[in-house]
């Protein structure tokens, strides 16, 4: 195969749309580039206030909110239950975030972002997602190129793990050209 064949789905997380400027908890948008090695070009960007977000029921209206639950007196949070089991349900009613998230990176094999937890690389990795973490800003397109001259050049084995066929498939390293 040879590597003009080869791309990257590169993830990056923002707010300004400019910078790589937040982690993947707390970041607006998640925007995606395809990257090969003689260019990059913008695919899709991603509001994250929109991953959970369902249509409304008949008769509900978009706007309505949870009813808010005010503690008994001397029974603390939740009536003295354990707050794990009532987050819980709470996540399974509305739905996971940090797996929503993930579930918007598919077709990905980087993602770059300002910090992750643990266990978001976890479930990053297990999805083929090599996550990216940078102590500082970035922007955007100097990444991108970073990524590009990588490619050009010749990559590091993390690089050429993540990369993909035409079809989306990873490229075993035997079938990659140096």
């Amino acid at each position: 195969m040879t590597q003009a064949a080869t791309h990257l789905k590169v993830a990056v997380t923002t707010n300004s749309l400019i910078n790589i400027d937040a982690g993947f908890a707390d970041a607006r948008q998640i925007v995606f580039y395809e990257v090969t090695r003689d260019g990059s070009a913008f695919v899709d960007a991603v509001n994250v206030a929109t991953l959970l977000r369902k249509d409304p029921a008949p008769g509900e209206s978009a706007n309505d909110t949870p009813p808010v639950v005010t503690p008994k007196p001397g029974f603390g949070r939740n009536g003295g239950a354990c707050q794990m089991a009532a987050d819980l349900a709470a996540d399974s009613a509305s739905g996971d975030l940090l797996t929503a998230r993930i579930k918007a990176l598919s077709g990905c094999s980087i993602l770059v972002t300002r910090g992750i937890s643990d266990l978001a690389a976890v479930r990053c990795q297990d999805a083929d997602i090599f996550p990216v973490k940078t102590e500082r800003l970035h922007d955007i397109d100097s990444v991108l190129d970073r990524l590009q001259t990588l490619l050009a050049g010749r990559p590091p084995l993390w690089l050429r793990r993540a990369l993909r066929d035409a079809n989306g498939r990873a490229v075993p390293l035997d079938d990659q050209a140096l």
